[in-house]
């Protein structure tokens, strides 16, 4: 079934390359509920989602071929490109007005109530909490190595190990 959909949103995408505004449409129809959904996740707010999520179906339309050309399954490509839009939206918030390179962002725990087994959210709580936290706030919070670093007063190297174990772990629990 996974291997269906895959098939059937690269056909949307290679036609959207094409400028098909009614393949275009058909993956707007397709996609845009998860994609807005990541997009909430990320920046906590339902309007800047909706204007993050414009700028993405935007990119799409200018560069489906992006998709192909990356190598990613279409929908991998889709929350990718969706999350690197809301990080950049994060990044652009103010900053404190004295300057300080402080971390901005605070990401709390998803709440797991109705989250189904196998899922992220419930993946997450298995984890240990240094885990799950570093991985909140670097995919969900925006939160770069050395924002994480310093924050911590860890060294970068130790960030770049604990999200890798993070992610390796994660993946053991959430099924493909």
């Amino acid at each position: 079934m996974q291997d269906a959909q895959n098939d059937h949103l690269q056909k949307l995408l290679d036609r959207v390359a094409k400028r098909d505004r009614e393949a275009f449409d058909s993956l707007y129809d397709t996609t845009s509920a998860r994609i807005h959904a990541v997009c909430v996740a990320i920046l906590k707010d339902r309007p800047e989602a909706e204007d993050a999520l414009h700028d993405i179906y935007v990119t799409v339309w200018k560069d489906a071929q992006g998709a192909t050309r990356d190598g990613l399954r279409p929908m991998t490509w889709l929350i990718a490109l969706a999350r690197e839009k809301a990080v950049a939206r994060l990044r652009g918030r103010a900053r404190p007005a004295d300057g300080a390179n402080r971390p901005w962002v605070t990401v709390p725990a998803p709440s797991v109530e109705g989250a189904r087994p196998g899922s992220i959210n419930a993946a997450l709580t298995t984890l240990e909490e240094p885990e799950a936290e570093a991985l909140r706030a670097a995919y969900l919070g925006g939160l770069t190595y050395r924002d994480l670093a310093q924050r911590d007063g860890i060294p970068m190297v130790a960030v770049r190990s604990l999200l890798r174990r993070s992610l390796l772990r994660l993946k053991e629990l959430v099924p493909a």
